[in-house]
């Protein structure tokens, strides 16, 4: 009788430790203690069910496999982003080519941008503006075959002042030789002037555009 009165005693433990180990969060090593001393104290003759232990272990287990995954892959993540830093660290003075019409007018002498015409132009048209959306510049390029096109701009508005500092953009218009409307892409061409994290994130400075490195789709001399 008084073993089975001390083995209940101890089975009421394990049940409320295993509960209270699950409730309380204690960490792996401490429950390993906590079983080792219950099963050091259980009655040889009817030990207790283990059931609840081993499927606590199995939680650790898992958990810890997850907690080892989760650190393996915020270490690849910080890897790659120190590995994307240095990347953008070694374009400051490259001159860089991304999507879009901006263009930002400083001491430079020109400003080139690039647009690519989807089929044969009879008639190309392009409009520079400022950054009010007034016209400055209006050239026309005549007929145009279908692919890329680099132009060149001397800053100069219709008059042949120079315009003044800032951001402008650039559209280009392209008719085809059905009188249909061509579709173009805009890319604006810029030396990168410097490097901001202000947003957590790498972003490439050239003049007062800020691109990041997924937006470049070619790197030049």
């Amino acid at each position: 009788m008084l073993i089975n009165e001390t083995n209940a005693g101890v089975s009421g433990q394990a049940s409320s430790a295993s509960a209270g180990a699950t409730q309380a969060g204690l960490g792996r090593d401490q429950f390993l203690k906590l079983l080792i001393s219950q099963l050091e104290n259980q009655s040889p003759l009817n030990p207790m069910d283990s059931t609840a232990f081993v499927a606590q272990l199995a939680q650790f287990s898992s958990l810890e496999q997850l907690t080892q995954v989760n650190e393996g892959l915020a270490s690849i993540s910080v890897g790659q982003a120190g590995m994307i830093n240095n990347q953008a660290v070694g374009l400051v003075g490259r001159t860089v080519v991304y999507p879009g019409s901006e263009i930002t007018v400083g001491d430079q002498d020109s400003a080139e941008f690039r647009y690519r015409l989807d089929a044969e132009a009879t008639d190309v048209t392009i409009n520079i503006k400022n950054a009010t959306g007034e016209t400055v510049r209006t050239v026309t390029m005549g007929a145009q075959t279908s692919g890329l096109q680099d132009f060149s701009w001397d800053l100069k508005d219709t008059n042949g002042n120079t315009v003044p500092k800032g951001k402008y953009s650039f559209e280009v218009s392209a008719t085809g030789t059905e009188g249909n409307e061509i579709p173009v892409q805009h890319y604006g061409i810029g030396l990168v002037d410097g490097i901001s994290f202000d947003n957590g994130f790498a972003e490439l400075i050239i003049g007062k555009l800020r691109i990041t490195m997924a937006d470049i789709i070619e790197i030049q001399k």
